[in-house]
């Protein structure tokens, strides 16, 4: 009786704990069950949020491409900026518009760009703004033909034709110096474009060597400290940043022609060869000769704006030369003194041509307005 009573216990004994094990199993797998199906969904959200990053990464990016898109074909052709208020361009994956075109001071637009870029799986879209700011390379207009910082010897000869209106309605203005102007012992003379074209400029003068007049203002106050400031709104030590903005960079003038447009940066020598036409009355240049001589060779005609500039801390003579016919119809600015060489120096003053330099689309430059960039 005691051993099947003992047999019976020790059968119940092993039943409970089997079912025990068999209970912890059960909870185990369950738990591991639970963690693996939370894993599979943490991991699962955390490859959707990965995507949805790349997707916006995706979209933030064709919408720059936008952006940059529009900014481009700007710069190519500032000209369509009359022409593309509230225009779109649509590609693969980007919406770009013009939005408004404002006009404010002094000849510059203020054009307000938006891009709306979306991912390729369409999950994203990210909308990117920008302001850009269409301006005229020239700060300021053109006033006087001749603009010499350093002052205008005597050696030489210098022929200048007058801006009419430079000094007021009237009153023609020749040169403009921050040191003397010396015309009575030389050769140099001024006039107005009329005597000028029936070659009589030097016989029916405003200023020569007999009288010189109000047309030459010499030893200026109002004359600027720096000239690249003045003109380009640079200043003199961060002068280079114009030659980054030049549309060509050359040693040289050989490759110029009538087909020459924009802002040309010359470094060194600058020969113009003979009969040879650089830009147009309509289509005039921007040349800036640094550290180099200016020799035009019989009838080369440069219209526009010649820099004749020297760095700060260079030691050259330069000189500017013109031979028979030759002439630089526009102005010439130097910031080193002319009348130092036993040179012709020769540069008309032409109206279109100094409006064209402040209007001209292949004079305007483009920037972006600082703080105006969003991608909200």
């Amino acid at each position: 009786m005691i051993s099947r009573l003992t047999s019976t216990a020790m059968f119940s004994l092993r039943f409970q704990r089997g079912a025990i094990v068999l209970l912890t199993v059960t909870l185990l797998l369950i738990i591991v069950s639970l963690v693996t199906l939370y894993t599979g969904k943490i991991q699962t959200f955390e490859h959707k949020i990965t995507l949805n990053e790349q997707s916006l990464v995706l979209a933030k990016a064709k919408s720059e491409e936008g952006l940059q898109r529009v900014i481009a074909l700007l710069n190519a052709d500032k000209a369509i900026v009359t022409t593309i208020s509230n225009s779109a361009i649509v590609s693969d994956g980007f919406t770009a518009v013009y939005g408004t075109v404002e006009t404010i001071t002094n000849n510059r637009l203020l054009v307000s760009l938006t891009s709306y870029g979306t991912s390729p799986d369409g999950l994203a879209s990210v909308n990117t703004q920008q302001q850009i700011l269409i301006y005229p390379l020239m700060f300021n207009n053109l006033i006087s033909p001749l603009i010499v910082q350093g002052g205008v010897l005597n050696e030489g000869e210098i022929e200048v034709v007058a801006n009419p209106d430079g000094l007021g309605v009237g009153k023609p203005l020749s040169i403009w110096s921050d040191l003397s102007i010396d015309f009575i012992s030389s050769d140099h003379h001024s006039c107005l474009k009329s005597e000028f074209d029936h070659g009589q400029c030097s016989s029916s003068s405003i200023s020569n060597k007999v009288i010189q007049t109000t047309d030459l203002v010499e030893s200026s106050v109002t004359f600027p400290g720096s000239l690249s400031e003045y003109l380009f709104n640079i200043e003199t030590t961060d002068i280079l940043e114009l030659k980054s903005q030049a549309k060509f960079v050359f040693s040289g003038c050989e490759h110029l022609s009538d087909m020459s447009y924009g802002m040309i940066w010359i470094e060194g020598d600058c020969e113009v060869d003979f009969s040879t036409t650089v830009g147009s009355p309509s289509k005039p240049v921007v040349m800036i000769v640094m550290n180099g001589d200016i020799n035009l060779l019989d009838d080369a005609t440069i219209y526009g704006l010649v820099c004749s500039f020297r760095s700060s801390n260079s030691v050259l003579s330069l000189s500017v030369n013109m031979h028979s016919g030759a002439l630089i119809s526009g102005g010439l600015v130097s910031n080193h003194a002319l009348g130092v060489h036993s040179t012709t120096t020769r540069v008309v003053y032409d109206a279109q041509v100094a409006n064209a330099l402040v209007t001209l689309d292949s004079l305007q430059m483009l920037a972006n307005v600082p703080g105006s960039w969003n991608n909200f």
